[in-house]
């Protein structure tokens, strides 16, 4: 993730990951897992509010995804032996049909 805007919300939701994880003993083997990144857990939001097609989210809203990212198994980072693949499901960034 690049530029300012990005970058703001890149240390926003690692302030309130790593405060979690300060503060909740269960969380934090979640995000002490080396297989789960910041960058991965920002591109799983986005991912998310871009298959919502809503505009507007709270807060609480963003950083509940930012804990679900790294608290569901189906989402990891590439290993180190394999860093130009992504584990995150294919499906997991298509927009949902409405019905």
């Amino acid at each position: 993730m690049n530029g300012k805007g990005t970058d703001t919300f890149k240390t926003a939701i690692q302030n309130y990951l790593e405060y979690r994880a300060a503060t909740d003993e269960l969380f934090a083997p979640l995000f002490a897992n080396p297989n789960k990144s910041i960058d991965e857990c920002c591109k799983y939001i986005i991912c998310e509010v871009h298959k919502s097609g809503m505009n507007g989210f709270d807060d609480d809203e963003i950083f509940g995804m930012a804990v679900h990212y790294y608290d569901c198994l189906l989402y990891t980072s590439p290993s180190p032996r394999d860093r130009q693949k992504t584990r995150m499901p294919s499906s997991a960034c298509k927009k949902k049909k409405k019905k």
